[in-house]
């Protein structure tokens, strides 16, 4: 019998003694068979594993003279086959056999929850390692295509190890390990997740802190990016003094803050405390899901909120949250489609692996869902139906849906109802006793009856009435109690029996109390589409400085009129928003209306120019009309500023482009969504992007603006490429061409040929692309625009080494690094120094190449361009892994592919490729 090692020096023992083999092209040799054991290794293999560039007069020969003197070794086990020769041994005769058998051993173990037996097989597959791989065979073939490869799965076995350690709670021994591995592997994130992990166990909170500070340096000044989402989120837990889960973390912590003051609800709480022990153990696997259902105003997102919070620890693989919106009275609805995009983001997805349908959607929104323990919160659905696509299909998961439905179908399938009811009297009295204090209720127990009895048991209406008491100690409750009874009894002829007309009451009252600015601003919210506004957005509706704005805003929010979710950011419950819209339709004019709604949109258009161009300073210019009176843009200063603005106003601007109903702004639509391209392209939000394009189309065909549609068809190009829907983008820029070509437009024809040559190229089709790309520099050549001839030579240079003309491509990219440079394009400027790399390359110039990558790499660095920071590091790779330098190739691969996992970019997988085979 005959063993063999290849996890470290080369090892051979024959009936249990060892077998050397001297020569060192004899353990090349055999260390080739070994590795494809039971498969032929072809004789020109053998000669490139054995020799490399340097075989000797006679290979062929050499070769069979090294068979038989490995054949006095090892048998017959070197067997000749028909091209080469074949080595066939069991798995469990080689060191890597055995390693690989005992990780399936150690998978087994961590599916059954046995952590300790988990680690000890890892641990016994750790010790076959006697150093690096193939230590003494003088292969650089070999070395280059298996030893990276297993050092990178004795890594990623080691911190397997450690998570099963970890696991058992052996997270004080394992801190000094932990401290040389991350010296040994300084980028190399879960390493130092699991050292966090390990201090803040070991109750080293500020240790645990300088671990995230050192490695977020290390990142910063490595690779120019920020950690991942799994150690930020270990981060955020150590600062919060919370409990890390074991094993790789999930991102997903999308609850609203808890509702401060919650009160009462003990039954309901309980039943949601019921639900949450049967987590798992449905029957036939069936997911648990609550229908909380009641009036508007009830409490049913406190309540689940609430609940949310308290049990969250219960769910280590995180929370969703989507709010639906399905009762705003504005045009806010979040579609299935929406909604299940949205929560793919939060697992995780991203944009480019979103399928297309809602239905592809769901099924991989439920495969994610299908081995974790989640909480997700579906709040404010219309009905089971806007529900539904929503749902996991699995039990270790608790769903929430909220609505002022019934949700009848889902609890005819299985949800278990919760129904929430108006508080009684004394519950009532329980809360406003909670909020105003116990001595000022005792006080006046008639006072207190009148106000709970004109509230009717509305928590939302009980809340504002305490706000008003609380902020006005003077007041005495008899006061507060009358002036209560008299709105209601004026309303109650007009909304008599209607639960709303309660809160109505309420509302009304409270009002009435406003300082008028105050109260217009109030009215004037309900004009503004999206969830939420900021204070600058609303200076703009309302017309006025921005100071005296936010106190306004701030008076609102102090009387439960608004909520501030987020520091300078306010939301209104649908029941205000509803009754702030009836009172604008009844006080504002329909001049004041239009003035408030056309200065928001103003404000958007002109603030989402200006930030566009921060973000790409070099695309061509739209021309805007001057804004109206009272519409303050905000001053943004800087690339960073302005993708935070597009960040926050992203929702807003979708919910207008969905919304806006009067002809008059078409324009101003056609503009708000040229502003939101730059933005939606670097983000990566595809289907958004072929939504935004939409609304441009329409509002471009009823102005009757042809420049303006073709220009539309081609942004709807770009938007469905991107999505890889080739035949509809092809489509697309067919018809942009058209528009182009009726209206004499060279440079938009120019523009379309070349983004169509990118269409074509991501096909693979080069020579087809290059026709277009050569027809694209041609036309930007007669239209004289410097910036499409620079974007359109270095096409053309790419294009050209792609069939085979790296030659020609060297002349069209320095023309175009030239011209780049002239219109301080330093993204045009990197992406053809990329491409000249490319070129070098083909052409067998490596250092060329290498200097060329090293350019594009760092002005990608200086603007911050996270992907082709990837990107380039992947380029230079494959320069120095075929220079030779294989270290600085995985370096440069490593660090490629720490970028593309924190983007979450499908690209990681061919990087990993690249490190497998290096």
């Amino acid at each position: 019998m005959v063993k063999f090692g290849l996890l470290g020096p080369l090892e051979v023992v024959h009936e249990g003694q060892p077998a050397p083999i001297r020569a060192g092209k004899h353990r090349a040799f055999l260390a080739a068979l070994l590795l494809r054991t039971g498969r032929s290794v072809p004789f020109g293999d053998l000669v490139d594993i054995v020799w490399g560039d340097r075989p000797p007069a006679n290979p062929r020969a050499t070769i069979q003279v090294y068979a038989t003197r490995l054949r006095a070794v090892v048998g017959d086990l070197v067997e000749t086959t028909s091209d080469g020769y074949r080595i066939t041994v069991p798995a469990s005769d080689t060191d890597i056999g055995r390693f690989e058998d005992l990780l399936v051993q150690a998978r087994h173990h961590g599916e059954r929850d046995d952590p300790h037996a988990e680690s000890e097989v890892l641990q016994e597959a750790l010790s076959l390692w006697r150093g690096e791989p193939l230590a003494d065979v003088p292969s650089d073939a070999l070395h280059r295509d298996f030893v990276p490869q297993l050092l990178e799965l004795r890594v990623r076995t080691i911190e397997r190890r450690l998570d099963a350690d970890l696991r058992r709670g052996r997270h004080a021994e394992l801190i000094g390990e932990l401290m040389t591995l991350t010296a040994q592997h300084p980028l190399r994130e879960r390493l130092w997740g699991q050292l966090m992990t390990a201090l803040h166990r070991d109750g080293r909170q500020s240790e645990a802190l300088q671990a995230y500070r050192t490695v977020r340096d290390l990142l910063a000044d490595e690779l120019g990016i920020e950690p991942g989402p799994e150690l930020q989120e270990t981060h955020a837990a150590v600062l919060d003094g919370r409990p890390i889960p074991s094993g790789p973390l999930i991102l997903p912590r999308q609850l609203p803050p808890a509702p401060p003051g919650f009160w009462g609800r003990a039954g309901d709480v309980a039943r949601l405390d019921a639900m949450l022990r049967d987590t798992g153990r449905s029957p036939a696997g069936a997911p648990v899901i609550a229908a909380v259902s009641g009036t508007a105003g009830v409490g049913k997102t406190a309540l689940t909120v609430h609940w949310a919070h308290r049990v969250r620890e219960h769910f280590p693989d995180g929370q969703l949250y989507v709010n639906l919106a399905g009762y705003d009275p504005g045009d806010s609805l979040v579609t299935p489609t929406e909604a299940v995009r949205g929560l793919l983001a939060g697992l995780g997805v991203p944009a480019q692996q979103v399928p297309p349908d809602l239905a592809e959607q769901t099924a991989l929104y439920r495969s994610l869902l299908a081995d974790r323990r989640m909480l997700i919160l579906l709040d404010n659905a219309r009905d089971a139906e806007h529900a539904r696509p929503l749902l996991p299909a699995s039990s270790g998961s608790i769903t929430l849906v909220t609505s002022r439905d019934a949700l009848g179908g889902l609890v005819a399938e299985g949800a278990r109802p919760i129904v929430l009811g108006l508080l009684s009297p004394d519950e009532s009295a329980g809360l406003l006793t909670q909020r105003i204090g116990r001595p000022r209720m005792g006080a006046e127990p008639r006072a207190v009856a009148g106000i709970v009895a004109s509230c009717a048991g509305l928590p939302l209406a009980l809340a504002v009435v305490a706000v008003r008491a609380a902020t006005n100690p003077s007041f005495p409750l008899s006061a507060l109690a009358a002036e209560l009874r008299d709105t209601r009894d004026a309303l109650d002829a007009l909304h008599a029996g209607d639960p709303a007309s309660d809160v109505r009451a309420v509302l009304s009252w409270s009002y009435r109390a406003l300082d008028p600015d105050a109260a217009r601003l109030f009215r004037l919210l309900s004009l503004h589409s999206g969830p939420d506004i900021g204070v600058a957005m609303a200076a703009s509706l309302f017309g006025a400085p921005a100071r005296r704005v936010r106190a306004l805003l701030a008076e609102l929010a102090r009387v439960h009129l608004l909520s501030e979710h987020q520091p300078g950011r306010y939301g209104m419950h649908d029941l205000l928003r509803a009754y702030a819209t009836e009172l604008c339709g009844e006080i504002d004019s329909s001049v004041d209306r239009r003035d408030a709604s056309g200065r928001a949109l103003e404000h958007l258009v002109h603030t989402g120019y200006a930030a566009a161009m921060l973000m790409h300073p070099t695309r061509e210019p739209i021309e805007l009309a001057a804004h109206r009176s009272g519409v303050v843009p905000e001053q943004l200063a800087g690339y960073e500023q302005a993708l935070d603005w597009f960040t926050s106003e992203h929702r807003v601007m979708m919910a207008t482009l969905r919304r806006a109903q009067d002809p008059d702004v078409d324009r101003l639509l056609y503009q708000l969504a040229w502003t939101m391209t730059t933005f939606l392209l670097r983000r990566g939000l595809w289907h958004d992007w072929v939504d935004v394009q939409s609304a441009a189309l329409a509002a471009a065909r009823r102005l009757g603006d042809r420049a303006a549609q073709a220009a539309a068809h081609r942004g709807l190009g770009r938007a469905l490429g991107a999505l890889g829907r080739a035949e509809q983008s092809d489509a697309e820029y067919r018809r942009a061409l058209e528009g182009f070509a009726e209206l004499g437009d060279v440079a938009g024809q120019a523009t379309t040929h070349d983004n169509l040559a990118a269409l074509l190229a991501g096909q693979g089709r080069y020579p087809a692309a290059l026709a277009h790309a050569r027809q694209a520099l041609t036309l930007y050549r007669a239209a004289d625009r410097t910036d499409g001839t620079a974007s359109a030579s270095n096409s053309v240079a790419w294009l050209l080494t792609q069939v085979g003309e790296p030659g020609q491509a060297i002349g069209h990219g320095q023309e175009s690094l030239v011209l780049h440079r002239a219109i301080g394009d330093r993204d045009g400027e990197a992406a053809t120094w990329d491409t000249l790399g490319y070129a070098y390359h083909r052409l067998g110039d490596l250092p060329g190449a290498d200097a060329g990558y090293r350019h594009a790499l760092a002005l990608y660095r200086e603007l911050g361009d996270r992907y082709n920071i990837a990107a380039t590091l992947s380029h230079l790779g494959d320069t120095q892994q075929a220079a030779g330098d294989t270290a600085a190739a995985r370096k440069s691969w490593q660090e490629a592919l720490t970028v593309l996992e924190a983007l979450g970019h499908p690209e990681a997988n061919d990087v990993r490729a690249r490190l497998a085979g290096s």
